[in-house]
This record gives structure tokens, C-alpha cells and sequence, in this order.
């Protein structure tokens, strides 16, 4: 895969907020290889304009992003160096790390499909077995 594939396919971990076509708020998360076997990304940038800060539209766009690698396959999220009040930020929504400044991560929830490959299959058969039940009870007693 090429940087632009990787690019393209991380196009979910790039989010901006826009308000009446004014940007107030952006951020972006980026896997670290371009591997689809990649399970880590990297956080960076949240930021949001000042008049608009305060009222958890950073908080809902680290969510947003967080949400979007899971669905790429993404388990865990790194970020580097925060301090003071933006470090109590992130320990608030669930990163940890060793010391003042440092690398901080979190892991995400898996998702069905990776907690269970084949998850698809299974809820197909479920599906398939319901609708012989249903269509039995119409055509009613033989």
C-alpha cells in the first residue's frame, strides 16, 4: 500500500467541525504503518478555535476519532506529551502514562469482528434460522 492508499484509508480518522461554514474545530489520528495489519494510530492535533473551547467539542471529536479507528481495526491510540490541564484531559477519558510529558495511550473496545472473526457468519445463520421459523407460523399446521 502507498502513502496515498494509507491516506485515503485513514480518511475516517480526519475530522473537522465546521460551524455555519466557519471551521471551529478539527482533528486527526493517523495508524502507524500502513499495514492492514496495523493496530495502533497515532492522535494528534485535536484542536479547537478559543470562542469555542469548553463545550466538549474536543472531547467529542477524540471520541469521534477513537470510534473510527475501531472501526478500522484499530485496538490502541498513542499520544505524545501533554501536560498540566490537556494531561488531566486525557487521563479523564481514559489514557494512561507514566510520567509528566510523556507517551500516553489507551485501548480501544473491540469490535464484534474482532473480538469474533466470525461474528458474520454466525448472525447470517441466526438470521436465516428466524426466517424459516416465521415463514413456518404462516403457512401455519400441515
Amino acid at each position: 500500500m502507498n502513502g496515498k492508499d494509507a491516506l485515503l484509508e485513514d480518511r475516517p480518522l480526519m475530522l473537522a467541525a465546521e460551524l455555519g461554514g466557519q471551521l471551529i474545530g478539527a482533528g486527526f489520528a493517523f495508524r502507524t504503518d500502513s499495514t492492514p495489519a496495523c493496530k495502533t494510530a497515532t492522535l494528534r492535533n485535536v484542536a479547537v478555535r478559543p470562542p469555542y473551547r469548553g463545550l466538549g467539542l474536543e472531547r467529542r471529536l477524540i471520541q469521534r476519532i477513537e470510534q473510527a479507528a475501531a472501526g478500522l481495526g484499530v485496538t490502541g491510540i498513542i499520544l505524545g506529551g501533554p501536560r498540566g490541564a490537556e494531561r488531566q484531559f486525557f487521563v479523564s477519558m481514559g489514557y494512561r502514562g507514566r510520567h509528566e510529558g510523556g507517551l500516553m495511550g489507551k485501548q480501544l473496545p473491540l469490535t464484534p469482528r474482532q473480538r469474533d472473526p466470525a461474528w458474520r457468519e454466525r448472525l447470517e445463520d441466526l438470521r436465516g434460522r428466524r426466517q424459516s421459523r416465521l415463514a413456518a407460523r404462516q403457512q401455519g399446521p400441515a
